[in-house]
């Protein structure tokens, strides 16, 4: 079973939902960057050494198949797959299927609203798996009915 771990958030850092995928995990924070953009095109960023303090919460009675995070007004879903496209469709599965789970929108309303308010970016990943992200404002979830709980 694919279990959620939030690691919780203050007002500096963002709230994540991330899957735990194996029995018995560890949490592993590392290769920490300065800077790094969406892609690594030349496949390099700048390093950095770090210092975490993370309040960190088990949901054992939820089921979360990739990272959620809410960060900086927006809510960016996951998606990946063996190509950009795949990753891309994966990424907008999971957030049409938050949208009708949390909101009082239909499929299909869920699809429109997203086509035209989400920003889709290529992420990093280690190939041959691609990753994408569907980052999608705070703001209009709210409204549609999303009480801003993860995951």
């Amino acid at each position: 079973m694919l279990v959620p771990l939030v690691a919780t958030s203050t007002k500096k850092t963002p709230a994540r939902a991330l899957p735990v995928l194996v029995e018995d995990a560890l949490v592993f924070f590392g290769d920490p960057h300065a800077a790094i953009s969406d892609g690594i095109i030349t496949g390099t960023g700048i390093e950095c050494s770090m210092s975490v303090r993370a309040r960190i919460t088990l949901l054992k009675h939820r089921v979360l198949e990739r990272p959620i995070i809410a960060q900086g007004g927006a809510v960016h879903f996951v998606g990946v797959g063996p190509s950009v496209e795949e990753a891309t469709a994966d990424a907008a599965r999971r957030a049409v299927d938050f949208a009708v789970t949390r909101t009082g929108l239909g499929r299909e309303e869920a699809y429109m609203l997203l086509s035209i308010i989400g920003e889709l970016r290529v992420g990093t990943s280690p190939r041959p798996i691609m990753a994408t992200r569907l980052i999608v404002p705070e703001e209009p979830l709210r409204a549609a009915g999303w009480n801003g709980d993860l995951p």
